[in-house]
């Protein structure tokens, strides 16, 4: 450590996780993994294990464990697990004198090495039921608290009846990892009890151990740390990771501040929720104490369940919380589907947009246009200093003086806020402000550390050494933003992007279509007189094309009926009807080409007073009669009170004809082949008619357009009759549409009765 680099962060820098020593409650032996041969081992290998560290070092697992033991060792795996379900190997050593001694014995892998920890095992002093009855508590009790607080003041009592120690508290860490004492069990005259203490007091390298191990005892603070030794025959001296060993050694900055604080032994249960160390259960007592490893387990019980607890009530309350804002988002984007503009929605939903994100002032700058809403503070930070700090599209911070130093930290000021921008070009973004939090904090004793001289005039850090309560005014900054508050303004964020996103592309392609328009308007007008005559004559030109060939039909069977006839033979009956069906058939083509050929050129309808039944059954007997319905199943369901509508009964027959076709070829190949058509009068007193299918239905990606010109799911299609029927449907008053139903596909079409 630098003479003149002495502050509060030399404590972060500690290699406590590989101190060389380890506590006089156990002995440790250390075997490479790659050779299982002992390296390393502590110095009081005698009084545990009746052999000297020295005639350990160098020997094999196998010659220390004998048989047995290493067989039960190697059937194991030594990975270290959280919990670490603490299941012990039951050893036996003689002490030279025809006596054993029987220790427990825990194992696990690190660091390329077996760390084998042994520990007096004592008379079981609890028997097995009862051990059993005190799991159930422990499992039982827990549930019925409904808080964080409620939990953690169980687990506190709950520690503190098993362990017996003088203290036991639950001790939370904050966002910026200083603590609080949020509950607490004890017989002392004091309480800690909402006490605050400084990050410092449980430094970055601690915390990280706890996050990683599962529970942490000191025995005495008063014992000599007994020393690690290594194999001087071996070429790796580094000092041994002891991060999952329970007799890893106590820094002596920890011994210094417990001792400073009156304890004496002591135990820690890391709280870990969502990965993340939650916080403590710690535990004091003025007197040595050492708990046995079944006892210990018992603890480690209990923090995990805590943790669970604790872990699944976070949970839903982060999933109300998110549920809300994503039903406020939806809200948000309803409004916006219905044509309001993202600013106006926003403000309409600016209370609610407050509430739920637990902000107070609410600040909307979208393009031009801006508004404040919420709690009138005396002063918002610069935006646009705010915006140069953003990442990734946000900046959220519960003291936005770091950023602008402007901001008051007072009365009613804006100390902190998020600011989500909405478009990379800066001109979009909404800023959720949050007031300056003045309060209190009570402290557990000074949170300053002093500097020790030592010999050769060497600084170090020395604990604090008054613990006595002391009153802090803070001010200048918010109520903190937690890490699921800031994973709501995240989601919410992504949700306003997408908005103001799909906003500003509808927005440009509006420019573009209206400065198109405007640019065509005198093309169209040029255009429209000849494009109306070129239609004309190409419609003019099919029906033309057409009436020939229909003619030659209707020529030809009636040539064909007198040939029959001139040759003396009387036609059968059925072949007549057929021959009479040829011909009423193409007299209707003929029909539909001469109505196409109006409609195309003028728009013109020849509309009469029409029977919907009659059409539905003309059309889809057309079909059918065409043998395009070859293996499909057509079901009717009219109803027989329909009143008559004013429409070309050619066109509806050519739309009807044209839906009952696409369903028989969309279900080619299916195994089911099932129409139904229906006809019924809707709550707005139209006629409306219905055509379903069993088949795939129309695909996701073209929906949208499956009334557009050339849009087609067919080989080989066009892509106009869906197109025609439309214009067919509309030009008679009414509409047509594609229900969403899955599987098969729903077509509905409407006609106005009059």
């Amino acid at each position: 450590m630098a003479v003149n680099s002495v502050d509060l962060t030399n404590c972060d820098s500690e290699p406590v996780h590989t101190p060389g020593y380890i506590q006089a409650f156990g002995a440790l032996v250390v075997a490479s993994e790659s050779d299982l041969v002992i390296g390393h081992a502590s110095a009081n290998c005698k009084q545990y294990l009746s052999q000297v560290p020295q005639d350990l070092l160098g020997l094999h697992l196998s010659a220390f464990l004998g048989p047995d033991l290493f067989a039960d060792l190697q059937s194991r795996s030594l990975v270290p697990t959280r919990p670490d379900y603490l299941n012990p190997l039951k050893c036996q050593f003689s002490d030279g004198q025809g006596n054993r001694r029987t220790l427990d014995c825990l194992v696990h892998a690190h660091d390329e090495n077996i760390l084998l920890e042994f520990f007096e095992a004592p008379p079981d002093t609890v028997e097995h039921d009862g051990l059993e009855i005190v799991r159930r508590q422990i499992v039982s009790e827990p549930t019925l608290p409904r808080s964080s607080s409620e939990i953690c003041t169980a687990a506190a009592r709950m520690f503190r009846r098993f362990t017996g120690y003088d203290r036991v508290m639950v001790y939370r860490f904050h966002e910026d990892n200083h603590g609080e004492v949020v509950a607490e069990s004890t017989d002392q005259p004091d309480s800690f009890l909402g006490l605050h203490y400084p990050a410092s007091d449980i430094p970055e390298p601690v915390r990280r151990l706890f996050a990683a191990s599962t529970i942490r005892m000191i025995a005495d603070v008063d014992d000599e740390p007994i020393s690690v030794l290594a194999d001087p025959d071996s070429g790796d001296q580094r000092p041994i990771d002891l991060s999952h060993a329970k007799l890893r050694g106590v820094s002596p900055i920890h011994v210094e501040y417990l001792r400073n604080m009156g304890v004496r032994a002591s135990l820690s249960a890391p709280i870990v929720v969502k990965g993340r160390l939650w916080g403590l259960i710690s535990c004091h007592h003025s007197g040595p104490k050492a708990l046995p490893l079944r006892l210990l387990h018992t603890c480690e019980l209990i923090g995990s369940i805590v943790a669970s607890f604790l872990h699944g009530l976070r949970s839903s309350e982060h999933l109300d919380a998110l549920l809300a804002v994503q039903a406020l988002s939806h809200h948000i984007e309803r409004r916006c589907h219905e044509g309001m503009s993202l600013f106006e929605a926003l403000r309409l939903y600016a209370p609610s947009v407050n509430h739920r994100l637990k902000t107070d002032t609410l600040v909307v700058q979208i393009g031009d246009d801006g508004f404040v809403a919420g709690e009138k503070l005396e002063q918002i930070p610069n935006l646009s200093v705010l915006r140069s700090h953003a990442v990734a599209g946000m900046l959220v911070s519960d003291h936005l003086g770091n950023f602008d130093g402007r901001v008051l930290t007072g009365g009613n000021a804006c100390a902190g806020g998020a600011l989500l921008m909405l478009s990379e070009d800066g001109s979009d973004y909404v800023f959720l402000g949050r007031r300056n939090y003045a309060h209190t904090v009570t402290w557990g004793g000074d949170i300053t550390k002093s500097v020790t001289v030592e010999e050769g005039g060497r600084l170090r850090i020395s604990p604090r050494r008054s613990f006595q309560a002391f009153k802090q005014t803070v001010s200048g900054r918010s109520r903190p933003f937690e890490s699921g508050q800031r994973e709501l303004l995240g989601h919410f964020r992504r949700s306003l992007v997408a908005l103001r996103s799909a906003e500003r592309e509808r927005l440009a392609w509006r420019e573009k279509e209206i400065a198109e328009a405007n640019q065509a308007v005198m093309q169209a007008q040029l255009l429209h007189s000849a494009r109306i005559s070129s239609m004309g004559e190409l419609a003019s030109s099919i029906a033309h094309e057409l009436a020939q060939p229909l003619t030659a039909i209707t020529n030809y069977v009636n040539a064909c009926r007198q040939e029959i006839r001139n040759l003396g033979q009387t036609l059968p009956a059925d072949i007549s009807e057929l021959m009479d069906d040829a011909l009423a058939e193409a007299d209707r083509a003929g029909a539909i080409v001469h109505g196409l050929r109006n409609f195309i050129e003028h728009g013109d309808l020849e509309p009469s007073e029409l029977n919907i039944e009659e059409s539905v059954r003309d059309g889809v007997g057309l079909m059918i009669s065409g043998g395009l319905a070859f293996g499909v199943e057509v079901a009717l369901d009219i109803d027989g009170n329909l009143p008559k509508v004013w429409a070309d009964p050619v066109q509806i027959e050519q739309v009807l004809f044209n839906l009952v076709r696409n369903a028989a070829e969309a279900m080619d190949g299916g195994s089911e082949k099932r129409v139904a058509v229906s006809a019924k009068l809707n709550e707005k007193r139209e006629v409306e008619v219905t055509v379903r299918d069993s088949g795939p239905g129309v695909p996701s990606e073209v929906k949208a357009a499956i009334f557009h010109p050339f849009q087609t799911t067919k080989r080989g299609g066009l892509g106009i009759g869906l197109s025609v029927c439309r214009t067919i449907i509309e030009a008679h008053g009414g509409r047509i549409w594609l229900a969403d139903t899955q599987p098969g596909a729903e077509f509905h079409f409407t006609l106005p009765v009059g």
